[in-house]
Order: structure tokens, then C-alpha cells, then sequence
């Protein structure tokens, strides 16, 4: 299992005015202050620090890191100039976690997944995550 996820952090912000912009439903959002839940598989705890909007896919059936990453990419790549917009007033980041029972130990991004990385514009974290037993 492997996600691929847009988070925009930041104060004041109205989830609804991103979810128009974006044209995108998210899967979550919290204001700061609410309280963390438990989220595949991670569990939370404290409250959040500032306002949150989430959007994320999930991987299909024996899809690589790589080919999810594309596919979200390729989401994403029309609402660059949006998302770079959105960079200058909040954080705006995009993450790829990766879950061990994956069986995913490498992968490659091409030069076009490259190429859609710097048309976007916000910088990529990858992050494996431990369920716990």
C-alpha cells in the first residue's frame, strides 16, 4: 500500500476557497487546534498546529511507487499555477508514503516524472510508515 498526498498547511485558511481553486475534493481537513485522529494506520495524538487540507490516491493493485507517483503528477500538473499560488500563502507540500509490506525496496523516477516535479513546483517528501503490530 503506498499513498501519494498534497498537504497545505498554514493559518487562517479557508478549506473551501482550496477545494474551489483546486477543483479537488480532499480527504481531510482539520483546524488548528482540533484534536489528531488515527489515520492509516498511524496513531495521532496532540492537536493540530495550524489549519490543514488534504488531498490524496491511493495505489491500485500491484501499481509501482513510480507509476503512482506519475498518475498523481499527472493529476496535479493542470493545477500547477493554482498550487504555486497557493505556495506563496501557505506550505504546500507533496508526499509519497510508502508502506513496507509494499515489497517496493527501489524505484527510479524518470526524467519526464522529473520534468512534472519542477513544472509543479513544490517540493516532494517520501516517507515509509510502520504499522504497529
Amino acid at each position: 500500500m503506498t499513498f501519494a498526498y498534497l498537504r497545505i498547511t498554514g493559518e487562517d485558511m479557508e478549506p473551501e476557497d482550496i477545494t474551489l481553486r483546486l477543483r479537488l475534493e480532499p480527504d481531510t481537513v482539520q483546524k488548528k487546534g482540533q484534536e489528531i485522529a488515527a489515520r492509516h494506520g498511524w496513531l495521532g495524538e496532540g492537536e493540530y498546529q495550524s489549519d490543514c487540507w488534504q488531498f490524496s490516491i491511493e495505489s491500485e493493485e500491484s501499481e509501482s511507487v513510480a507509476a503512482l507517483t506519475d498518475r498523481f503528477l499527472d493529476l496535479l500538473l493542470p493545477r500547477a499555477e493554482h498550487l504555486r499560488e497557493l505556495a506563496e500563502q501557505f506550505a504546500a507540500e507533496l508526499y509519497i508514503s510508502v508502506y513496507p509490506e509494499s515489497r517496493q525496496e527501489s524505484f527510479l523516477f524518470g526524467v519526464q516524472t522529473s520534468r512534472k516535479l519542477a513544472d509543479i513546483g513544490l517540493p516532494l517528501y517520501f516517507c515509509t510508515t510502520y504499522l504497529g503490530e
